[in-house]
């Protein structure tokens, strides 16, 4: 391999966070505490559309596009465990 075909190959990180989610909150609220995050979206449970906004979030925070975060676990309860792929 040359160093042209070694600089095109991306480093990767995969961080798994905790995540506590209210959803059907007033406000919108990401909160980073020692252990996991906190967060309270507008979306309803219902449809996948609090998890597809949970997912927005952090991937906004942590500064990757949203394909970059999946929920491991937890899809139906409000203690999940998300992957975050980030670049080195």
């Amino acid at each position: 391999m040359n160093r042209r075909q070694s600089s095109l190959i991306s480093k990767t990180h995969t961080r798994e966070i905790t995540v506590e989610v209210v959803a059907g909150a007033r406000n919108e609220r990401l909160r980073e505490y020692k252990d996991f995050f906190a967060v309270r979206v507008k979306e309803k449970a219902s449809g996948n559309y609090a998890n597809t906004r949970v997912r927005e979030l952090i991937a906004l925070h942590f500064g990757v596009p949203v394909t970059a975060v999946r929920i491991s676990r937890g899809h139906t309860s409000r203690r999940k465990i998300l992957s975050v792929t980030m670049r080195i």
